[in-house]
């Protein structure tokens, strides 16, 4: 149609099926995170459902993560100290980058992370030792008993196996990236700007935010009247 070679565009004559919508994704409550964070320790999935709580990393970058890109005791010397953190640099994506530029980010690390990550060394090198000379070094920090990465299907069976021990939370019923939600849940709740959270879950602004988590973000509409009221309440009303 550009170079006039065709009057129309045939495309413009197809009908696009709708398909059937998907499923709504949900978020836990500060309650049921707690809950999760507690009940599922006997599970050894449980550093992994810790960090995806407290960091709000994709499950994709997770699985991808390396020992070396974990700092579990920060950099307390160094000319520019920083506290401990993991650095978000890898997915499981082919090539191996994350999904966007901006998805590459370094994380501080609350104390609960870092003692659940503590806890998966410790679990990896008994692993290790119970998998002799089939265990396979692969420097990534959540793996299976052999030491292989974890694929989704892998994630998907052992999030729902640790869900059990949760009373109240039916595991079919929940994802693993609703973990993330959640994380912007809580931080939505907790009175976080938008645009910090953005930064935290590594999206390219705020519009991408607002988007994907508009069910979980409290609506910007109701901090102006909660301000408001605050700073002009009734109470201050003369006769």
């Amino acid at each position: 149609m550009a170079r006039d070679q065709v009057r129309r565009n045939v495309v413009e004559l197809t009908e696009v099926p709708t398909g059937q919508p998907g499923r709504r994704s949900k978020s836990l409550t500060p309650e049921q995170v707690d809950d999760v964070l507690i009940k599922t320790a006997p599970d050894r999935l449980h550093p992994y459902l810790v960090v995806s709580l407290l960091t709000g990393a994709r499950t994709e970058e997770l699985r991808a993560l390396r020992w070396e890109h974990v700092h579990l005791d920060g950099r307390p010397n160094a000319v520019q100290s920083a506290p401990p953190h993991l650095e978000v640099w890898r997915s499981v994506r082919e090539g191996g980058d994350t999904k966007t530029r901006k998805s590459r980010r370094t994380l501080a690390l609350p104390v609960r992370a870092v003692q659940a990550l503590r806890k998966q060394r410790a679990q990896q090198t008994a692993d290790r030792l119970a998998a002799g000379n089939r265990w396979q070094e692969t420097g990534l920090v959540f793996t299976t008993g052999l030491g292989t990465q974890l694929d989704a299907a892998n994630v998907r069976r052992d999030f729902r196996r640790a869900l059990k021990l949760v009373p109240g939370l039916n595991p079919a019923e929940w994802t693993p990236r609703e973990l993330r939600h959640s994380f912007v849940s809580v931080l939505s709740d907790s009175g976080v700007p938008v645009e910090e959270i953005s930064q935290l879950v590594g999206h390219s602004g705020t519009s991408v935010t607002e988007l994907v988590y508009r069910d979980q973000l409290r609506p910007v509409i109701q901090t102006g009247a909660t301000v408001m009221d605050r700073l002009f309440s009734l109470r201050d009303q003369r006769a």
